[in-house]
């Protein structure tokens, strides 16, 4: 059993041995804390991907340490308790969003282990104002997700982030600096797949299929889409097998290529290494894995490209979602204000 959290306090997440179900647990002392256990074990029976389970036990783990820090009883809380739950994140410094999937995780966990408690605790106080739908039938035939429950729970409100996607010198200055065939590829399946650090990972050598040019991508929820690639990807992946990719026992994709660990399927810390390594050393300072899926999201926006093929292209459910990364740059707004303002002054 690997311990992951060590602190003073005696909340702690450890993973248990291959094959547990659940595949975390969050320990008092030596002790597992039952309802979490039952908890995480319910969404193992359900097919909840190991990522999401380790995700949940250490929001747990916060909402455990807060209980015990404040001398409270779950059995004996209130509403007020939770407002004090999220003014602690936010002296913290804890952004918005994570703050608010605490919130989620916390009353799915209360729901599911003390019979309803979650919806009884996490409701919201009434709006000031109410601002009316927004018009969605520009997005075209797409199915907008409508969660009543969700609306109606504690939340925080996240402010809106203007995120500039990589220009096209910063995107050449950081594939000159790439040099294994391996690291290509990595680059090449986020920047022109759109797809996550996670997915790049998770995939096999079975999911290539050279002869359609196609790659098979497992999502979140074990979701699956079928993507087109783009010769550029594939004249790398072909490099890759053919003359780095060392024989291996197992099936994954991106594997260690050099050191004690060759052919050992990569791991996430690695492949941070892989990007932390060039934002110092070749101040990319902007370069990251998550950036490289942002700018292929606008990219396709700005290619014209609808809304609804750019969400299957991400492997979004919720096309809301696809909307979050759809930023105009100031550049955007620029080059449109002074091409509009050129015509403007055409006729004065």
């Amino acid at each position: 059993m690997t311990t992951l959290s060590v602190s003073k306090n005696p909340f702690r997440v450890a993973a248990l041995p291959s094959g547990s179900a659940p595949c975390f647990a969050l320990y008092c002392g030596d002790d597992p804390i039952k309802p979490v256990f039952a908890f995480l074990k319910n969404l193992t029976a359900r097919g909840f991907a190991r990522t999401t389970i380790r995700a949940y036990a250490f929001d747990l783990l916060e909402f455990y340490r807060f209980l015990a820090n404040h001398h409270l009883i779950i059995d004996h809380l209130s509403h007020q308790d939770f407002i004090d739950f999220i003014l602690a994140h936010r002296r913290r410094n804890a952004a918005p969003r994570t703050i608010n999937r605490r919130l989620v995780v916390i009353r799915s966990f209360l729901n599911d282990q003390f019979a309803g408690l979650g919806d009884a605790l996490l409701k919201k106080y009434s709006t000031a104002f109410y601002k009316g739908r927004r018009n969605k039938a520009l997005l075209g035939p797409t199915r907008i997700k409508t969660d009543a429950a969700n609306h109606s729970s504690l939340r925080v409100k996240v402010p809106t982030l203007v995120i500039t996607p990589l220009s096209a010198a910063e995107i050449k200055k950081f594939l000159t600096s790439v040099r294994k065939y391996r690291d290509q590829v990595i680059v090449f399946l986020m920047l022109l797949c759109g797809l996550r650090s996670c997915e790049v990972l998770s995939l096999k050598t079975s999911d290539v299929d050279f002869i359609d040019n196609q790659i098979r991508v497992r999502g979140k929820g074990n979701k699956q889409r079928l993507l087109p690639m783009p010769k550029a990807l594939v004249k790398s992946l072909s490099h890759y097998i053919d003359y780095e990719r060392p024989e291996c026992s197992h099936d994954q994709l991106i594997t260690v290529i050099k050191g004690n660990n060759t052919g050992d399927p990569l791991k996430a810390e690695s492949l941070r290494t892989l990007f932390r390594h060039r934002r110092f050393s070749k101040k990319l300072l902007r370069v990251h894995p998550h950036l490289l899926r942002h700018t292929f999201c606008t990219n396709m926006i700005r290619q014209g490209v609808s809304l609804p093929v750019v969400q299957k292209l991400m492997g979004h459910s919720d096309i809301e979602v696809t909307m979050l990364y759809v930023h105009t740059s100031i550049d955007d707004v620029a080059m449109e204000y002074h091409k509009a303002i050129t015509e403007m002054t055409k006729s004065l």
